[in-house]
C-alpha cells in the first residue's frame, strides 16, 4: 500500500468518521444480524468493508497521526 501524503490521511481519516457516524445514526449497529431485511445488511456490509479497509490504509500511515491529533482533535 502507498504512502499518503498528509492531506490523504485527514480525507481518509474523515470518511472513516462519516462511515461511523452513518452508521450509529441508522441504529442498526444495535441490532442483531438475523434481525436486519436485505437492504439494511448490506448497508451495514457494505460500510463495515470500508472502515476496515480505510483503518487498513490509516494503521500503514501512521506517521501523520501525532500532526492529525493536534489539528483535529
Amino acid at each position: 500500500m502507498a504512502d499518503l501524503t498528509y492531506m490523504q490521511y485527514v480525507r481518509t481519516q474523515q470518511n472513516r468518521n462519516n462511515r461511523v457516524d452513518e452508521i450509529m445514526a441508522s441504529g442498526l449497529g444495535d441490532k442483531k444480524t438475523h434481525e436486519l431485511d436485505y437492504a439494511q445488511n448490506k448497508f451495514l456490509d457494505t460500510h463495515m468493508r470500508n472502515i476496515i479497509r480505510l483503518g487498513g490504509m490509516l494503521d500503514q500511515n501512521h506517521k501523520h497521526w501525532d500532526q492529525w491529533y493536534k489539528e483535529y482533535k
